[in-house]
């Protein structure tokens, strides 16, 4: 994939997969091919990142005036919820960063979901006035927070492949369930749009995936393709409306 910067084509880097070759604070350097790629990283995911071990890094490519910074994270869905909080008019890479290490999906969307702002204000840089700003932006795109945390809920447990690359990563032919990281986003997105397409409402059709991936009884368990959520979904908006 190949986006243009002032003119210049440039290569937009999906992931990394290569070994550490150096690592200082909040930066490590990939070597891949013989190619040297200084990667910003958060805190919770230098822990394994040792010399000459190989890592896979899911790549944000941040661009800043004439500058471009690489942002990686070990998960997919790590590297979503940095790009949803860069959107935010209030939120720069240094602060997602700090949002990210010291909050989960879950814990963020039950923050706003409860209107607790002391949540936000344990981030560091947050006090009480970015927490205000934050609590407004973020409620007013709860669906696609929402929709990430369920994402989060879908991801097969650790020690799994969910940090495999999509080359590389492919789906358990026995039952079909998700097993590479990337695909609970999507997934989720895709319910979102048929539900919506059958008329639901997009807040419904939001807040019925929310239910349905939190692990209660209509839930299919950790393992869920679009058929399990789109079946437990719909039958929660039926049981609702009689």
């Amino acid at each position: 994939m190949v986006a243009r910067l002032d003119g210049v084509m440039i290569t937009v880097i999906a992931y990394l997969r290569g070994q550490v070759i150096s690592r200082a604070e909040g930066v490590v350097t990939v070597d891949v091919g013989g190619v040297g790629y200084a990667v910003n990283v958060c805190t919770h995911d230098t822990s394994g990142m040792q010399h000459d071990v190989e890592v896979v890094l899911w790549i944000h490519s941040h661009y800043s005036q004439d500058s471009l910074k690489l942002y990686g994270f070990s998960r997919q869905l790590d590297r979503d919820f940095f790009v949803y909080l860069l959107e935010l008019p209030a939120v720069g890479p240094k602060l997602a960063q700090a949002i990210l290490t010291r909050l989960t999906i879950s814990q963020l969307a039950a923050a706003i979901g409860g209107g607790d702002e002391l949540v936000l204000k344990s981030v560091p840089g947050i006090g009480h006035k970015k927490a205000q700003t934050l609590m407004i932006e973020l409620s007013v795109r709860k669906d696609q927070l929402l929709l990430l945390a369920a994402a989060g809920r879908m991801e097969p447990a650790a020690g799994s492949s969910r940090a495999a690359p999509p080359a590389a990563a492919e789906q358990d032919s026995a039952g079909g369930g998700l097993v590479r990281s990337g695909v609970g986003p999507a997934v989720c997105e895709d319910v979102r749009s048929a539900l919506v397409n059958l008329g639901i409402t997009p807040a419904d059709a939001v807040a019925a995936i929310h239910a349905v991936t939190t692990g209660g009884q209509d839930a299919a368990g950790e393992r869920m393709d679009f058929e399990d959520v789109f079946k437990h979904a719909l039958r929660r908006l039926q049981n609702v409306s009689r």
